[in-house]
């Protein structure tokens, strides 16, 4: 009985023959061992493998020294040297290439290639960062006529919670220019960072009571004394009853060496109900 013809599925959109041509060409990963103990020479140092990867390893015991690798077609011509090093991957395709390296006595480097297989290093180095002691900033751009410098740039975070210095939490009403230091300026030598804070008032008449957070050299007295990092308001249009206003701040501030905070009542009410707490940390 003659068998039956094989079932034609149709043409494939060119991408998926194309994808298919592509995942037929990926070779696994292959290892290069090489001695740089021992001089290179024309046979030792010239390779017709072809591919479009190489990966120096990252293992201590076989990557411990330097060469440097140069990428031709027909290896009848240089195209300028690349310094290997280990964890360096270098992505494009090549048809050979040539190592050179200074004698480096017990010291040796495994190359890893291949088409089509990639491997993604691992960073060199990370950074953890617990406790912050001093101010941290990050170089960024400047203009032309200067060079970078620290805390250009914010540092990008994930929100994972905070570590504070010292709190402070009072629930005393404030009379009309009334103010309560959370720390005096000679306690801030080196700077400080406010992370939260929080102000919750009442006015205990008709009329309007305003609490504000004052960073300054010395107690303030009134609503422009130095520099208000957060402030709530209330307005008491009858005396019937006693309405209540919380605020919170959005976001930790810096606040300079030499400078204390307050609480300041700067209006002409005093408060019927005031709770106001803040958390940060002294440099």
């Amino acid at each position: 009985m003659k068998p039956a013809a094989p079932r034609f599925e149709g043409f494939q959109p060119a991408q998926v023959d194309f994808d298919a041509s592509r995942i037929g060409l990926i070779t696994p990963f292959r290892k290069l061992d090489i001695d740089l103990g021992v001089a290179p020479g024309v046979t030792t140092s010239q390779y017709t493998i072809e591919g479009d990867f190489v990966f120096v390893d990252l293992d201590p015991v076989n990557s411990n020294g330097n060469a440097t690798i140069e990428f031709n077609r027909q290896q009848d011509a240089d195209n300028g040297p690349i310094y290997l090093v280990p964890g360096l991957a270098l992505t494009g395709t090549f048809k050979g290439f040539k190592l050179n390296w200074a004698v480096q006595a017990g010291k040796k480097m495994r190359l890893i290639y291949s088409t089509g297989s990639r491997i993604n290093p691992a960073s060199a180095s990370i950074a953890t960062i617990g406790a912050i002691t001093a101010a941290v900033g990050v170089q960024g751009p400047r203009v032309q006529s200067s060079g970078p410098v620290l805390a250009d740039l914010p540092v990008l975070t994930r929100e994972i919670g905070f570590f504070y210095g010292a709190s402070f939490a009072s629930q005393a009403a404030l009379a009309s220019g009334a103010n309560e230091q959370i720390f005096a300026a000679a306690s801030n030598p080196n700077g400080c960072i406010l992370w939260d804070c929080d102000i919750s008032t009442s006015a205990v008449a008709v009329g309007t009571t305003t609490i504000s957070l004052h960073a300054h050299t010395g107690a303030p007295a009134a609503i422009g004394d130095g520099n208000i990092m957060h402030m709530v308001g209330i307005t008491m249009s009858t005396a019937v009853g006693i309405n209540t206003v919380n605020g919170q701040m959005i976001r930790p501030r810096f606040i300079g060496a030499g400078k204390g905070l307050w609480f300041l009542n700067s209006s002409g009410v005093a408060e019927g109900v005031g709770k106001r707490r803040a958390l940060y940390t002294l440099f």
